[in-house]
């Protein structure tokens, strides 16, 4: 069997998403840095208050989905 013929007799029904999601990362990609600094800092005055998720949420006056 050819790689041809592996590809058409494996491909997927479902259209891939990866085009997608590359693009949103490429567009947020000068966002992404600022966020992921933000949730560590989160993260470690958390761990300084042994605060879980749903406390600082509530403190702050948010969800705890919205804080994720």
């Amino acid at each position: 069997m050819t790689i041809l013929e592996f590809l058409r007799k494996n491909k997927s029904n479902t259209a891939s998403k990866w085009r997608k999601e590359a693009e949103c990362r490429r567009e947020n990609k000068s966002t992404i840095p600022i966020s992921e600094h933000i949730a560590m800092a989160m993260l470690e005055k958390m761990e300084d208050l042994n605060l879980i998720q749903e406390d600082a949420a509530e403190q702050i006056g948010i969800t705890k989905e919205h804080l994720r």
